[in-house]
């Protein structure tokens, strides 16, 4: 499961289109980043997919905080979690919902391969 804090200035936002990249390698890739300061994947790293999630069915979970500046912004904690299944990936989104685990779809958009 990879958790993801989003932060937003105001409350009244339209969350529908979250996505990230899934990446994939064959051999253990250094550093923590998987792109250049060009924006160009590191070597030996492909993207195996983009996940993508409505993420709107969850903006009364925002919860307001107050920066150390008095700035008020609005915080949303969720993850994805990714299952490597026997032949296909499947992704969903899940988020905390008064201390009950709630799940949603992602959507998968498969890169090619070669």
């Amino acid at each position: 499961m990879t958790p993801f804090v989003q932060t937003y200035a105001e409350r009244s936002i339209t969350l529908a289109d979250f996505e990230i990249e899934l990446m994939s390698t064959d051999y253990i890739a250094d550093g923590a980043y998987s792109r250049n300061c060009k924006g160009q994947l590191k070597r030996g790293l492909q993207l195996t997919c983009t996940l993508h999630a409505d993420l709107s069915g969850v903006i009364p979970h925002l919860r307001q905080h107050r920066a150390a500046s008095k700035i008020t912004f609005w915080r949303l904690d969720f993850s994805i979690e990714t299952f490597f299944g026997q032949t296909s990936l499947c992704a969903a989104l899940v988020w905390n919902e008064q201390g009950i685990v709630r799940r949603g779809p992602v959507a998968i958009v498969p890169n090619s391969v070669v």
